[in-house]
């Protein structure tokens, strides 16, 4: 149970930095954010901006992180904030 809280904090605080405007909260933690059990050991996100300025804008607090470029598709911030509760300002 702690290790889901570990990734809860990382999850909002990730959220915070990238920009809660700017991301969309994917894969394992996602899921269990709408009531399904699934094990992760990570915290993914979407970006709206290219990954250069991700790593720019996670180096500047101290984050260390593996980034991946994927398919670009885009979604409404109506559709991203309603997905992903982590993704909004608190």
């Amino acid at each position: 149970m702690a290790r889901r809280l570990d990734l809860e904090k990382a999850a909002v605080q990730l959220a915070r930095i990238l920009g809660p405007d700017d991301c969309l909260l994917v894969g394992g933690m996602a899921v269990g954010a709408h009531g399904y059990v699934r094990a992760t050991k990570d915290v993914d996100f979407i970006v709206n901006f290219g990954l250069e300025s991700a790593r720019a804008r996670l180096e500047r607090h101290g984050i260390s992180s593996t980034l991946n470029a994927g398919i670009p598709w885009r979604v409404t911030s109506h559709v991203s904030r309603a997905a992903s509760p982590a993704c909004r300002s608190t």
